[in-house]
């Protein structure tokens, strides 16, 4: 079982074309979050569960804001305003946020057949995993903002 410290390691990433591999702090990252037993060695069972990872479609798509632009007027056109299309499609638990999940039943529930990955990428350009009413709509959360 081959074992490697973090300068090889780094050295096989960066023969990979890993682009993180000039970055101290995504090196450090990445490392340490892989050394499962943080002993300093990444190992195979290290990296074992990458083989099994269903990588979700927003995180390997690029932000493709033509995409977005197609969805929103679509919302638009099938709810009438984005608060309206927020409220009824998208954030249907009130979390204030929206999950992929929701994002994908929104846009199988108008039917939009386009980049749904590239739309998501295109509102959650920190990639947290949610998107918010300020990166979905700012006029809308501006107004709602409005009544506090």
């Amino acid at each position: 079982e081959t074992k490697m410290q973090m300068k090889p390691f780094m050295e096989a990433l960066s023969q990979l074309g890993w682009p993180g591999v000039t970055r101290s702090e995504e090196r450090m990252n990445v490392f340490s979050s892989l050394d499962a037993f943080g002993c300093g060695l990444i190992q195979p069972t290290d990296l074992a569960w990458l083989d099994r990872w269903s990588v979700p479609e927003w995180l390997a798509s690029e932000p493709d804001h033509d995409a977005w632009a197609k969805l929103k007027e679509l919302f638009v056109t099938t709810y009438g305003h984005p608060l309206r299309a927020w409220r009824v499609a998208l954030d249907r638990d009130s979390s204030n946020k929206i999950a992929w999940s929701e994002f994908q039943t929104a846009c199988r529930k108008v039917h939009f057949h386009g980049n749904v990955g590239g739309a998501w990428r295109a509102l959650d350009a920190d990639m947290s995993g949610y998107i918010g009413m300020r990166e979905y709509d700012p006029p809308s959360e501006a107004l709602l903002t409005s009544f506090k």
